[in-house]
């Protein structure tokens, strides 16, 4: 959210970039940014009930979300995701990833190892339906 002052009291806020400050409209009521990794999708956005879920698999570059969901991808692919997160210099991001909550689909069978990578990398590693 970017906030520019408009007076001495007044002030506007908007979606965009953390970094350039170009106005994100696709993001226009999002309250939670996922990264979603799932290699179904055929889109790298979608927007719905307040969530914007990114799709990693298809944008394969970091962005500022608040948590992971993991549905459909293979060890590699989750694997490339989490040396792009453990390579990440960003000083905001960098904190946030021990803290964020990451869910793996039941559906999506993930080695042991790939499982401690992601436990070592986030927060709270969920495997649930």
């Amino acid at each position: 959210m970017t906030t520019r002052r408009l007076g001495l009291w007044a002030r506007l806020s908007w979606p965009a970039c953390r970094v350039c400050g170009r106005a994100g409209g696709a993001l226009a009521g999002a309250r939670q940014v996922v990264a979603a990794l799932d290699e179904s999708w055929k889109e790298d956005l979608i927007c719905a009930g307040g969530v914007a879920r990114v799709n990693w698999l298809k944008r394969r570059a970091l962005f500022d979300f608040d948590r992971v969901e993991i549905v459909a991808a293979s060890d590699y692919e989750v694997e490339r995701f989490t040396i792009a997160v453990g390579n990440d210099v960003d000083e905001y991001r960098r904190p946030r990833y021990k803290k964020m909550p990451c869910r793996v689909a039941l559906e999506c069978v993930l080695a042991e190892h790939t499982l401690r990578i992601l436990r070592s990398m986030f927060g709270e590693v969920l495997v649930s339906a």
